[in-house]
């Protein structure tokens, strides 16, 4: 494997590699590296920070019941990447409970109501 990567280091300006276990790193692939940088978890107050960014940038309109301190708190240890799924995760809760609400509301009025129908309604059900 040492082999391989300095041929590829041979060829390469820049060769960038990413771990969450370095110890388990040999050595002999590790000293052909010049420089490593540790990148911690960032803390509540910066994951609060990069949630509200990921909404913001989205164009996600929140709840006004919504606390974004306690989804910090809630995601001790995970990264940006970790905290982008977490948003997307709640985009597709959201959008299977609207849609069931969609279809209950259907069956109960006899008319087709639509996501969208929601949407424009307003109120806490469309947040």
């Amino acid at each position: 494997m040492t082999t391989a990567l300095k041929e590829v280091l041979a060829d390469s300006r820049v060769l960038i590699a990413t771990t969450t276990e370095v110890d388990k790193i040999p050595d002999g692939i590790r000293g052909l590296f010049t420089h490593e940088l540790e990148v911690s978890a960032p803390d509540e107050g910066e994951r609060e920070g990069v949630v509200r960014g990921i909404i913001e940038d989205a164009g996600i309109r929140l709840a006004s019941d919504v606390d974004l301190s306690a989804v910090a708190v809630k995601t001790a240890a995970l990264v940006a990447g970790d905290l982008v799924d977490v948003v997307d995760r709640a985009i597709v809760a959201k959008r299977e409970r609207l849609e069931k609400l969609a279809a209950t509301a259907t069956k109960q009025r006899g008319d087709v109501v639509t996501v969208k129908d929601i949407h424009l309604a307003g109120g806490p059900s469309s947040a």
